[in-house]
């Protein structure tokens, strides 16, 4: 007889002692058990996966998407770095000639960015991207 959908079923898996021990203390800290974790963990990374996949369709693919990504981070960046830069007139044109130049900048940069995300936010923050 097939199993129904909404079914909790057991499924055993073989992991690494270090991953133990990390579900284990993210449970803690989570206040959930270490079945709970794991299971909203695989359930995050499905759910991220789907989106990664909506976002790459809504901007025409995944360069695109990796793109938008490089400027979204450039812009926090250069936003918190110029907090005025919403009201006052010469803090908003420093902000934008900036950004003009790191996407002026980006079709190199995307080429040769970190792929790790820590990495990535380090270079960003460095003068090695959006200055010409």
């Amino acid at each position: 007889m097939p199993r129904k959908p909404a079914e909790y079923v057991q499924f055993k898996l073989r992991i690494r002692e270090g991953l133990r021990r990390r579900i284990e203390r993210d449970a803690e800290k989570n206040n959930r058990s270490a079945n709970n974790e794991a299971v909203a963990r695989l359930e995050s990374s499905y759910s991220k996966h789907e989106q990664q996949a909506l976002i790459e369709t809504l901007v025409g693919g995944e360069f695109n998407a990796d793109f938008l990504r490089l400027v979204a981070l450039k812009m926090q960046l250069l936003q918190a770095g110029n907090p005025a830069w919403k009201s006052d007139k010469t803090a908003r044109s420093k902000f934008v000639k900036d950004l003009a130049n790191a996407l002026l900048a980006a079709d190199e940069a995307l080429l040769s960015a970190p792929s790790d995300p820590d990495a990535a936010v380090d270079w960003l923050s460095s003068d090695e991207w959006g200055k010409k």
